[in-house]
C-alpha cells in the first residue's frame, strides 16, 4: 500500500504479540532433556524421591502444558482488556507481565527452583492468552477489507517465524547446553520492549475508539494517522454508519450470545473453527516433533535437524497462505487445508503402524516423516492462521470481545489436554480403552485420535463457513440476518 505507518502499526501488533507464543511454546522441544536433568538434579540435591505427579514423566508434560494453562487464564481476560482498557494498552500491558514471566524463568536456573520456572512460563502463557485475542483483533479492526486476511495472518506468520527461531537457538552448540539454556530467556527481553515502545506509537484501534467509546474524532485522528496520506472520508463515513447500525442493537451480554440467531450463529461458527485448529492435534507434531521424529527411529541429531526443518516448513506455507488468503478466499484455503491434514494424518497412522511390522524401516521411517512434514504444511497452508482473525472480523464490534473470549479459551483448553495427555500416552504404552479388546497399543493409533475430530470439523467448515474476502463489516453482519 506505500503507507509506512500502517505497516509499522502491522508489525508493532504482531510482533512481539505472535513472537512469545511461538517462541514458548516450541522451545522446550529442543531442550526437554536439558530442563529435566536440571528438574532432576534439584530432586536429588533436595533429597526427594518423588512419585506420582511428580514423577519425571508426568511432570515433564505438566511443565511444557503450564504455557497453556496459562493461555487458558490470559484468554478469560481477553474481554475484559479489550473492552475496558482498549486493544492498545491490553497489547502493551501483555508485555509487562512477559517480562515478568521470562525474568523467572531466567532466574530458575540460579534460585535451583522449578517452581519459579513453573511460575514464569505459567505468566508467559497468560499473556500469550490475551495476546491471541487482542493482537488478531486490534489488527483486523485497522486494516482495510481488501487487505483483512493477509494482515490478520501476520500474527500466525510471527508465531511461526518464533517457533523456527527457538528450535535453531535451542540446539546444543548455541543456547540449549546444560548451563547457558536461561540465557534463551533473556534473548526474549528485547521483543517485548520493543513492543511496549512501538506500540505506544500507534494509535488505538479506530472501531474501538468510535463504536465502543463513541469519540468520533479521536477515531478520525487515529484513522488518519495510519492511512496516512489517503483520503479516509470515505471510510470515516463506513465507520459511522456501522456504529449507527450497531447503536440500535445495544449492549451485548453473555446471555445474548445464545438467545439472538444474529450473534449465535458467527459465533458457534467461530468457536468450532477454533477448537478445531487444536483438535487436528498439530501441537503434537510442534511441541513434540523431536520426540516424535525419534520415535519414529532417527537419532537423536537427525531428530532435532528435521524438526527445525519442520518449523521452517510451517514458516514457509504460513507467509504463503497470507499472500493468497485474500485471493482464494478463506473458506476455500481451510477446507484444503483440513483435507490435507485428514489425509496426512490417516496416513501417517498407517505407516506408523506398517513401521512397526515392516522389514524396510528405513523406508517406512523416511515415509513416516514426510506425511508429518505435509500434516504440518497443510495446517499451516489455513488452519494454522485463518482461525485467529477469522474469529474477529466475523463477530460484530460489540460481540467481538466477549465471543473472542470464548473461542480462545476452548482452544487453549484443547491445546493444554493434548499436550498434558500425548507423552503419557506414547511413554506409558497403556491400552487405549477403545482398543481394550484388540489389546492394541495407544501410542501407534495417537495420530488416528484425531482423525475423527477433523472429519467433524471439515464437515462443519462445508456446511457453516461463511466466506469474508472482500466483505467490509456490515456486509459481514448482514450475512446473519
Amino acid at each position: 500500500m506505500g503507507n509506512y505507518k500502517f505497516v509499522f502499526a502491522v508489525i508493532s501488533a504482531a510482533g512481539n504479540s505472535g513472537f512469545n507464543y511461538g517462541f514458548q511454546g516450541s522451545i522446550l522441544n529442543i531442550i526437554p532433556s536439558v530442563v529435566i536433568d536440571w528438574y532432576t538434579q534439584i530432586r536429588i540435591d533436595r533429597k526427594l524421591n518423588l512419585v506420582g505427579f511428580y514423577d519425571t514423566e508426568v511432570f515433564a508434560p505438566f511443565i511444557l502444558a503450564c504455557f497453556s494453562l496459562g493461555g487458558i487464564f490470559g484468554s478469560l481476560l481477553v474481554f475484559i482488556c479489550a473492552q475496558f482498557i482498549g486493544r492498545k494498552n491490553s497489547i502493551i500491558c501483555s508485555n509487562f507481565i512477559i517480562l515478568m514471566g521470562l525474568l523467572l524463568q531466567s532466574l530458575a536456573y540460579v534460585t535451583e527452583s522449578y517452581e519459579v520456572f513453573i511460575i514464569g512460563r505459567f505468566l508467559t502463557g497468560l499473556s500469550a492468552g490475551l495476546l491471541s485475542g487482542v493482537a488478531p483483533m486490534y489488527l483486523v479492526e485497522i486494516s482495510p477489507y481488501c487487505v483483512r486476511g493477509t494482515v490478520g495472518s501476520v500474527y500466525y506468520v510471527m508465531v511461526a517465524a518464533a517457533t523456527a527461531l527457538a528450535n535453531i537457538l535451542g540446539l546444543h552448540q548455541v543456547l540449549g547446553y546444560y548451563n547457558t539454556w536461561p540465557w534463551l530467556y533473556v534473548c526474549c527481553f528485547l521483543p517485548s520492549c520493543l513492543q511496549i515502545v512501538t506500540m505506544s506509537l500507534c494509535p488505538e484501534s479506530p472501531r474501538y475508539l468510535l463504536i465502543d467509546k463513541e469519540d468520533d474524532d479521536e477515531a478520525e485522528e487515529a484513522l488518519a494517522w495510519l492511512r496516512d496520506d489517503e483520503d479516509i472520508d470515505h471510510e470515516m463515513n463506513e465507520l459511522r454508519e456501522e456504529a449507527a447500525m450497531l447503536k440500535d442493537i445495544n449492549r451485548v451480554t453473555f446471555a445474548r450470545l445464545f438467545k439472538d440467531q444474529t450473534l449465535r450463529s458467527p459465533m458457534i461458527i467461530t468457536t468450532v473453527i477454533l477448537m478445531g485448529q487444536q483438535l487436528c492435534g498439530v501441537e503434537t507434531m510442534l511441541h513434540f516433533s523431536v520426540f516424535v521424529f525419534h520415535m519414529m527411529g532417527y537419532n537423536l541429531g537427525e531428530a532435532i535437524d528435521l524438526s527445525i526443518g519442520l518449523a521452517c516448513a510451517n514458516l514457509a506455507l504460513a507467509i504463503i497462505c497470507m499472500i493468497i488468503v485474500d485471493k482464494v478466499g478463506r473458506k476455500i484455503l481451510l477446507m484444503g487445508s483440513l483435507g490435507g491434514i485428514i489425509m496426512s494424518s490417516a496416513v501417517l497412522s498407517l505407516t506408523v503402524l506398517l513401521r512397526s511390522s515392516s522389514e524396510g524401516v528405513e523406508d517406512i521411517i523416511h515415509l513416516c516423516s514426510f506425511f508429518v512434514y505435509l500434516f504440518v504444511a497443510m495446517f499451516a497452508l489455513g488452519a494454522g492462521p485463518i482461525p485467529w482473525f477469522y474469529a474477529a472480523e466475523l463477530n460484530n464490534q460489540l460481540a467481538r470481545p466477549m465471543v473472542m473470549t470464548i473461542g480462545l479459551t476452548l482452544n487453549w483448553l484443547i491445546q493444554f489436554v493434548v499436550i498434558m495427555t500425548f507423552l503419557p500416552l506414547q511413554v506409558c504404552r497403556k491400552t487405549f480403552f477403545l482398543l481394550t479388546l484388540a489389546k492394541v497399543s495407544v501410542d501407534n493409533y495417537v495420530f488416528m485420535i484425531y482423525f475423527g475430530f477433523d472429519i467433524a470439523v471439515i464437515v462443519f467448515v462445508v456446511l457453516t463457513m461463511r466466506e469474508t474476502m472482500n466483505l467490509e463489516s456490515i456486509d459481514i453482519a448482514e450475512l446473519f440476518y
